[in-house]
């Protein structure tokens, strides 16, 4: 008698087992009533056209930033103008500038965080010289153009412009909001 009671204790824990998982796995959908998952997308991010050769036309960052405010206003509100700089094969740095809005679009319960260059000036690249950064780091150059870009801000040439009607100034290659509104 022992036995028969030994051998149905064997199986009926693990069927038990087996339904109490089941159990909570069912209750564990059941109770997701929700859920949003969330994309970013940096739209046209990587499709600048990156000039092969950008032709010297300012002798000085301040020169090129006083140009880029005298160029054509945009046509839509800008959030935000995005400073960085790109490297070529010979190791010629470019400064460059574009004007960034931030988009979200949901479907099918995905909320996708858009990132759109919705402007680009007509003097967008600046040629940095070489002797701007020849005895400097990356660092220490990242460093040099944030103190730059963040005393043209004070300057009432970028007050009166286009630029400061935007939200915020901000540098890609350190993540630094240089200005704000």
């Amino acid at each position: 008698m022992t036995t028969r009671y030994l051998l149905i204790f064997v199986i009926l824990i693990p069927i038990t087992a087996i339904c109490q998982h089941q159990k909570s796995d069912t209750a564990r959908r059941i109770t997701v009533q929700y859920v949003s998952i969330e994309d970013i997308i940096q739209d046209d991010a990587d499709n600048l056209d990156f000039p092969k050769h950008v032709k010297p036309k300012f002798k000085t960052t301040e020169e090129w930033l006083f140009q880029v405010c005298a160029n054509k206003k945009p046509k839509v509100k800008i959030t935000e103008f995005d400073f960085n700089f790109m490297e070529s094969d010979g190791g010629r740095l470019t400064i460059f500038v574009v004007g960034v809005n931030r988009y979200q679009q949901r479907v099918n319960n995905i909320t996708k965080h858009i990132e759109h260059n919705d402007f680009k000036p007509k003097d967008m690249y600046f040629n940095l010289t070489i002797s701007d950064y020849k005895n400097l780091n990356k660092e220490q150059l990242k460093e040099k153009l944030t103190t730059q870009l963040k005393e043209f801000t004070q300057t009432e040439k970028f007050k009166t412009s286009y630029l400061a009607e935007a939200d915020a100034i901000v540098t890609s290659y350190n993540g630094e909001k240089i200005w704000t509104r």
